[in-house]
């Protein structure tokens, strides 16, 4: 009993916490909402995860939710890797694109430092 409030005071902090967040969008802030929401009825309602493991062929409600999770978790990974790679990425091309006007721009003034001559 006490790991219910637990649990869904973390849950709530946890949500006070991302829509405080001004730089999320309206849709991000939404699908929090939702899962936190679904979580925290979890949470409360612990019976309705075995009768949804039953139904999709897992024995027990608790395996179920680690499947998910192990999932989900495997899913947001992956992704935040690859925005990480692109970010690397779109990095390294700034910088080049930065040495190359750089140099531009002290031929440039080196052409213009010579016709003053």
């Amino acid at each position: 009993m006490l790991i219910q409030f637990i649990l869904t005071f973390v849950f709530l902090l946890l949500l006070l916490n991302i829509f405080q967040q001004r730089t999320l969008g309206r849709v991000f802030k939404a699908v929090s909402l939702v899962v936190f929401l679904l979580a925290t009825y979890i949470v409360i309602f612990p019976a309705v995860t075995t009768r949804v493991a039953k139904f999709a062929g897992v024995g027990r409600g608790a395996d179920l939710v680690i499947y998910v999770c192990m999932a989900v978790g495997a899913y947001l990974l992956t992704m935040q890797y690859v925005r990480l790679r692109n970010t690397e990425f779109r990095i390294a091309r700034l910088v080049q694109r930065l040495a190359i006007d750089k140099q531009r721009l002290e031929e440039l003034m080196r052409a213009d430092a010579g016709r003053q001559d």
